[in-house]
């Protein structure tokens, strides 16, 4: 297997140099065909959309392919790496976040590697159990150098001059400026390019500025032109998940569907530039009804705030509330949120809201309490409460990525399958709902989020009955 090109290759004899090129392009010429297979065999479908091919036709300088979950960018992204791999042109697989790249980028990449082309010396990056912990360069059989690695910042992004680069998941660049620098290395070899896959971002993220509203300087367009460059500068391109349906796991698939509603389905789901001003929910997508069936498992979660309300100071913002959500599910999937009970309370108040709130629900309705920062000793003084004997009290830990834990439940909203039984609590739960997560306030938000996580988790017995639930306290 014939070495990388070294450093010093131009300096060979001119026979020597002409017989390792030619070396070289008939190891190119052993490779697949335009496209290459999965390592399991599965091959790449660059047909599966109109928009894909385009993608992969394009001659520009500059391209964006922008695609939600599951869209199938990044498999795009690789493809058009080994494209050049494979004519023996030097390039770079980047991503703005090590750790990203690291669980994502590599990973995706990694699986369609023709390794056989690999320098023998690298192969055992193919194994299972390696895993990148810093920059590191693959050498393929043509020749091709690649370097693959995550942005500590912007200036990491700087480099040898390469033939094409890979920006894989833009939009984690806040800025762009990795990017800028990044491609100021790519200028040698035929056609140097470079393309950028991601999930959109919005409208004032550089990615849409730079690929979608053209706002490159006319001092850049006139170094270009300069150079002789005459080809088109950028091209955009979106690809969606149902695109990518085929190659999907069918649960994945459903579980994209209803995991997204609102603005950030459209994001995240159809790949849209869009503004994550407006809220994720609709009130009109909750039903109220009289009461909730008999014998449902029941479930109180607690999302912890300790400030009281300041009324002297009217124009300060209010501060958090203490919020329960008692919750159940039935067999058909529908989900009934039969109570909210908040306040604005300072510790003392709040655990006493909580007891009272636990004596009225009964002994078999779990207590869940947050028990993240300042909260998990709460969370054990409840646990170690007199009052609380023979009740279950748990505290949980909560991932604090608001919209991510509140989408499951909002879309089975918007599906129709939400319940709210009939009170007085109604108006500002929907009121928050609405503004989320926008709004002041997202407590009783957060309350049935982790009321969501305690069902899923089925961990306590039907209620005896229903009759408490129609005579709830108000504490607020």
């Amino acid at each position: 297997m014939p070495p990388n090109l070294p450093d010093d290759w131009r300096l060979w004899p001119k026979e020597a140099k002409i017989a390792l090129l030619v070396h070289l392009r008939a190891q190119a010429a052993q490779w697949p065909g335009e496209w290459f297979p999965r390592r399991d065999g599965k091959p790449y479908n660059a047909a599966q959309s109109e928009e894909l091919q385009r993608f992969h036709a394009s001659g520009a300088r500059f391209r964006l392919l922008a695609g939600g979950r599951g869209s199938g960018k990044s498999a795009a992204g690789a493809q058009e790496a080994l494209r050049r791999i494979r004519r023996g042109e030097p390039g770079a697989v980047l991503n703005p976040d090590f750790e990203n790249f690291k669980y994502s980028t590599w990973p995706e990449f990694k699986q369609w590697i023709p390794w056989d082309h690999v320098l023998e010396r690298d192969r055992r990056m193919a194994e299972p159990d390696w895993e990148p912990r810093q920059a590191f360069a693959l050498h393929f059989d043509t020749g091709s150098r690649v370097v693959c690695k995550g942005l500590r910042d912007a200036d990491s992004a700087r480099g040898p001059n390469i033939n094409w680069l890979w920006y894989d998941e833009g939009g984690r660049d806040r800025t762009g400026e990795a990017w800028r620098l990044a491609i100021a290395s790519v200028r040698v070899g035929e056609s140097p390019a470079a393309w950028c896959t991601t999930t959109p971002r919005g409208k004032q993220h550089w990615t849409y500025k730079w690929f979608v509203e053209d706002s490159v300087p006319d001092d850049a367009r006139e170094m270009l032109a300069a150079a002789g460059y005459d080809g088109p500068l950028f091209e955009h391109f979106r690809i969606t998940i149902h695109d990518n349906r085929d190659n999907l796991d069918p649960l994945f698939y459903a579980s994209m569907l209803a995991a997204y509603t609102g603005w950030l389905r459209d994001q995240e789901i159809e790949g849209l530039f869009v503004e994550g001003f407006g809220a994720l929910a609709q009130r009109q997508w909750f039903k109220i009804i009289d009461a909730a069936p008999v014998g449902l498992r029941w479930y109180r979660f607690w999302d912890l705030a300790t400030t009281e309300k300041q009324l002297s100071k009217p124009d300060r913002r209010d501060p958090d509330y203490t919020a329960g959500a008692l919750l159940a599910r039935d067999r058909e999937g529908r989900w009934f949120l039969a109570d909210i009970t908040r306040g604005q309370w300072a510790w003392m108040a709040a655990k006493k809201a909580i007891k009272q709130t636990a004596q009225l629900d009964g002994r078999r309705v779990p207590l869940g309490v947050e028990a993240v920062s300042g909260f998990k000793a709460a969370a054990a003084e409840l646990q170690a409460d007199r009052e609380l004997a023979g009740y279950i009290v748990r505290g949980y830990g909560v991932e604090r990525d608001k919209v991510a834990r509140a989408n499951p439940w909002l879309a089975q909203a918007q599906a129709g399958n939400f319940y709210l039984v009939h009170g007085p609590w109604n108006r500002a739960f929907l009121d928050e709902v609405e503004s989320f997560p926008v709004g002041e306030h997202d407590d009783q938000v957060d309350a049935v989020s982790g009321a969501v996580e305690m069902v899923v988790a089925g961990m306590t017995t039907p209620l005896p009955s229903q009759g408490k639930l129609r005579k709830r306290a108000e504490w607020d």
